[in-house]
């Protein structure tokens, strides 16, 4: 962050987002943004935090399988099996005057599986 005490970030609905992929049944489900530009002030040393919530969606022309695996996760949270989270970061800075724009990407992969006890 340099010098500064704080930075304005411009970002879609969250900085954050969490495509995912379900190993077992070979499922990826994107991440849906509802906000298209979003700014939030960030300040030196205090971290950004967001509660995880699902955010996939599907329409009519998904195949069965997807809509219902979708549906279940809405319904009653992660159903049994292997995923990874691909979690991502993306926002951008700029000047006070809207000029000398500098973009982020962070990334980073969990994995974790469901399972009966």
């Amino acid at each position: 962050m340099g010098p500064e005490e704080s930075i304005e970030i411009y970002h879609a609905a969250s900085p954050f987002y969490f495509p995912m992929e379900e190993k077992t049944r070979g499922i990826e489900v994107a991440y849906g943004m509802d906000e298209p530009l979003v700014t939030t002030n960030l300040h030196k040393g205090q971290p950004i935090r967001e509660r995880y919530r699902f955010s996939g969606g599907y329409d009519e022309n998904d195949e069965k399988e997807y809509i219902d695996f979708v549906k279940e996760i809405v319904k009653n949270g992660f159903p049994e099996g292997k995923y990874i989270i691909h979690g991502k970061a993306e926002f951008f800075t700029q000047n006070k005057d809207g000029t000398n724009q500098k973009s982020y990407k962070l990334m980073g992969d969990i994995g974790f599986s469901i399972m009966k006890w």
